[in-house]
């Protein structure tokens, strides 16, 4: 809530609002398809994207990424060859 009511009164005094850290090209991505972001941020070091249980934060898997734009399907084919869907959070952890 605090986040939101940040963003409100920035918006409302002009400021730019923040980039998000993990920006989707597209709302929705089809099955079998690629799945454009960008990576973004000013922080230097080694970025590693993880995909991860939202319920439990269980590590799905892991791969190291720079700036720019990157492809989840890709970067993990494994997303495309799940038996059965279920929703997974990309978290950029970024050391150093």
């Amino acid at each position: 809530m605090a986040l939101l009511a940040t963003s409100i009164i920035l918006h409302a005094l002009g400021a730019p609002a923040p980039t998000p850290v993990l920006q989707p090209e597209f709302l929705y991505n089809g099955i079998g398809r690629s799945f454009p972001i960008v990576v973004n941020g000013s922080r230097n070091g080694t970025r590693t994207l993880r995909i991860v249980k939202p319920e439990t934060e269980e590590l799905v898997a892991e791969v190291s990424v720079g700036r720019g734009k990157q492809d989840l399907a890709k970067l993990f084919p494994s997303l495309w060859k799940a038996k059965k869907p279920e929703v997974l959070f990309a978290q950029l952890m970024v050391d150093g």
